[in-house]
This record gives C-alpha cells, sequence and structure tokens, in this order.
C-alpha cells in the first residue's frame, strides 16, 4: 500500500501509514464521486458507513476518511482542528461557488473570529463562544445590526461545515432571525454634500475630492471605487465603463465634467509608482485599496465635516435618487446602476415626490364617467 499523508493530532505527517487496526479499516472503506463531491462507502466493525466529505479536493477526502475511519474504530473522535487550519479547508470548499467580493467578505469573517477565539479550537465552540463573539463583534466602529446578522449567517455556513465534518456535534449558531431586511434609503442633502467636499478640500489629501466626487456622480459601490481600472475610465468620450463587483454587470455611465475635470487633476497628482498602477485610487505603493481602508477614510471625512449616520452606500442612493428627480425612468436608473427595475422602484421611487405626484395626477386625471358611457 502506498504512503498517503495522513493527519495525526494538529500535525501533518508524511510517509506513516495507520496502526493494525485502522489498515484493516481502511481495507474496507472506498471513496467515490456524486458529481463534483467526494463521499466514502464500506463498514466498520460490520457497520456500514456511507457519508459525503464535503469536498472535491481528493487529498482533502483521503484525510477526512480517514479521520472518519480512525473514529469510528477506535470509538473516540478525531481531536478537533485549531481554527486557523479548520478555515483554510472551509474556504477551500466554498471559493468555487462564491464570487470575488462575497469571497472576500468570508475571509474576512474567518479571520475577525479567528481573532476573537485566540488559541481555541473548532470543537470548544459552543453557543456561549458565539454569544461572547457578538458582545465583542457589536462594538466594532461602523458595525451596524444587519452587518452582525450577516457575520452570522456566514458564520451558521461555517459551522455546517464543521458538523458534516464531524468536529462538532450541533451548530452552535441559531439560524432564526438572520434574515436581512430591507435597508432604508438615505440619500445625502446638498449642505451634507457641501460640507463634505468643503472638508475635503481642508486637508492634503490630493485624491479625496475626486473620490467623492466619483461616489457621488456614478453610484459605485466602495468596491467598485476600490478596484476602478484606469482602462474603465474613457475621458476622452466622457464614459466610465465597468463590470461591477457585486452582480457582474457591465455598466456604461457618462462622465459628469465637473467629476471629468477631477479625475484628470487625480491623475496628473500619482506618484510614479501609483503612475505604474492599474488602479484609478491606488495606495502609496499602487496596490488596490481594500474597502475597509476607504471606509476608514470617508468616516474620518464623515466626522470633522459633522455628517451623521454616513455610510458609503448612502453615494449610491443620493446617485439612483437624484436621477429620479431629474425625470430618469426606472430603467435609465437600472441600467446605470447596474440593477432591475424592481430594485429601483422597491428602494428608491417611494422616496422621489416628483414621481409620487406625476402619479397622483395620472390617477387624478382619471375620467371614469365618460369612460363607462
Amino acid at each position: 500500500m502506498s504512503p498517503w499523508l495522513l493527519r495525526k493530532s494538529e500535525d501533518w505527517v508524511e510517509g506513516q501509514l495507520l496502526s493494525e487496526s485502522c489498515n484493516y479499516a481502511l481495507e474496507m472503506m472506498a471513496l467515490y464521486k456524486r458529481g463534483r463531491i467526494f463521499w466514502c462507502r464500506g463498514s466498520v466493525r460490520g457497520k456500514e458507513v456511507r457519508r459525503s466529505l464535503d469536498t472535491q479536493f481528493r487529498s482533502e477526502a483521503v484525510h477526512r476518511l480517514l479521520d472518519i475511519e480512525r473514529e469510528l474504530w477506535s470509538g473516540q473522535r478525531v481531536r478537533p482542528l485549531p481554527w486557523p487550519t479548520f478555515a483554510r479547508d472551509f474556504l477551500s470548499s466554498v471559493r468555487p461557488r462564491l464570487r470575488p467580493s462575497s469571497l472576500h467578505k468570508y475571509e474576512f469573517v474567518c479571520d475577525r473570529f479567528g481573532k476573537f477565539l485566540a488559541s481555541r479550537s473548532v470543537g470548544t465552540i459552543t453557543t456561549l463562544v458565539i454569544a461572547d463573539y457578538v458582545r465583542q463583534r457589536s462594538l466594532d466602529p461602523g458595525l451596524g445590526p444587519e452587518g452582525l446578522k450577516s457575520d452570522l449567517r456566514i458564520l451558521h455556513g461555517v459551522f455546517t461545515f464543521a458538523v458534516k465534518s464531524r468536529l462538532l456535534d450541533s451548530n452552535p449558531v441559531d439560524s432564526k432571525g438572520l434574515g436581512s431586511r430591507p435597508r432604508n434609503t438615505q440619500p445625502f442633502s446638498q449642505a451634507e454634500i457641501s460640507r463634505m467636499l468643503t472638508a475635503s478640500h481642508a486637508r492634503a489629501r490630493p485624491d479625496l475630492p475626486a473620490i467623492i466626487l466619483t461616489f457621488l456622480l456614478t453610484g459605485f459601490r466602495i468596491g467598485d471605487i476600490c478596484g476602478l481600472l484606469k482602462s474603465d475610465l474613457h475621458l476622452d468620450s466622457s464614459l466610465i465603463i465597468r463590470r461591477t463587483e457585486k452582480r457582474g454587470k457591465v455598466v456604461s455611465i457618462p462622465v459628469h465634467p465637473r467629476l471629468l475635470s477631477a479625475l484628470r487633476e487625480h491623475l496628473k497628482s500619482l506618484s510614479a509608482v501609483q503612475q505604474a498602477s492599474l488602479f484609478v485610487f491606488p495606495t502609496s505603493t499602487g496596490a488596490r485599496t481594500l474597502p475597509q481602508t476607504l471606509d476608514a477614510i470617508l468616516r474620518r471625512l464623515w466626522k470633522r465635516a459633522g455628517v451623521q449616520g454616513a455610510h458609503s452606500h448612502r453615494w449610491r442612493d443620493t446617485f439612483a435618487v437624484r436621477l429620479l428627480e431629474q425625470g430618469a425612468s426606472v430603467y435609465d436608473v437600472g441600467k446605470l446602476l447596474g440593477i432591475t427595475t424592481y430594485v429601483v422602484e422597491r428602494h428608491y421611487s417611494p422616496y422621489v415626490q416628483e414621481l409620487q405626484e406625476r402619479a397622483r395626477r395620472l390617477v387624478s386625471g382619471l375620467d371614469l364617467a365618460s369612460s363607462a358611457e
């Protein structure tokens, strides 16, 4: 029999075989695939076994099969994995089916939970541990109830994977009440926008006015601002053409004259390293700016400008509502934002007084009496 890479306690041991009893068990089990996922089947001590191994990778399937065999043969649970090792396994299993933006969120939550756990392992996680995490996580700046629920939805999926991998007996995260609710639309007022633009010029940060105007006049999400490429800019034809990160929709946005001027000034002010970068708003080393870094910059701006309850999605609200106020159709707004007309009507139309008044005029203008005749 060829030697395997076996997991023993927390270490990887190369070239060692299992004990004779486990070798006997190994001969009684087999790997096979159902779709893209590996399963195992066979018998141990006369007990029939058929289980999903919840992985599409053969090497990982072998490790999980050996853990199951050892557990069934000895009657003892395999020692729980440390969180970093388990989180790496989990992320490997979900990576093929997640968008880059979603994967980034999953990686952040796993890393944040790992920092909370410190040296504890997966098998020691209980509902009390989750409650302690919720209390600590709720103290993080800028995190609201919906953000916390988003964390818990991801962790519920993480621990479902742990239960299937037989590292936990039950999921410590209660899935009830974790559904997201529609976010309130909160466009910035003109006074708030004026204060932010004034505060941005008062600081020695030449890219901030261009960032604000890009948010305000494109409706991009924060991830799209961070990932905006110079190749997305077609300044000679006054267009920005970009595939959005969240939904993968290609949007073509005409560049407002004020934004056009700000972008050109910004690109001239970049250092030699930043000039060579692919990104419009790179870091000092030319790398992509992380969303949490840009969020921290914006929060300092909002604090200086005295804007209460601000967050980056309010730029998108402002762009959509102002377009509707200017007479744009819900189809126009949907095409510019890369969303459906249903989402536009649900989130933005109720906040536009002109659209409501137009509906009242149309309804009040119906002449049912003459139609009946």
